[in-house]
């Protein structure tokens, strides 16, 4: 039995994502400049965690490659999937905006690249 082979893990460049991206479109030159001076990248791996329910977010983030999980835990351990954020999405903003806490766990669930700002 021959397995069929899977297609490629979408994949975007900074400057992929931030033309994809409404919002980006909508700001000043100069915001556009400052958004891509103060972006990072970063890489994650499988299982890894990105931010942990109750944190203070310090950035919104947007998903380069891969698969993120949210999720919450309950105090005997077992967890529940909310969402997940894939490829292309931007997610965080409410969250900064409020000043309040993350209220979910959010893990890698491939390998994944994010951008943060």
């Amino acid at each position: 039995m021959v397995r069929p082979l899977r297609s490629p893990t979408p994949s975007l460049s900074v400057a992929q994502l931030l033309e994809h991206s409404p919002w980006y479109a909508q700001v000043s030159t100069a915001a556009q400049t400052q958004v891509r001076k103060d972006i990072s990248e970063r890489a994650i791996a499988i299982g890894d965690p990105l931010g942990f329910q109750g944190e203070s977010q310090r950035s919104w983030l947007g998903v380069l490659e891969g698969l993120l999980k949210w999720s919450i835990s309950a105090a005997d351990g077992r967890t529940v999937t909310l969402g997940g954020q894939s490829v292309g999405s931007w997610f965080g903003e409410g969250t900064l905006l409020r000043s309040q806490p993350r209220n979910a766990d959010l893990i890698a669930r491939v390998v994944s690249r994010s951008r943060s700002m």
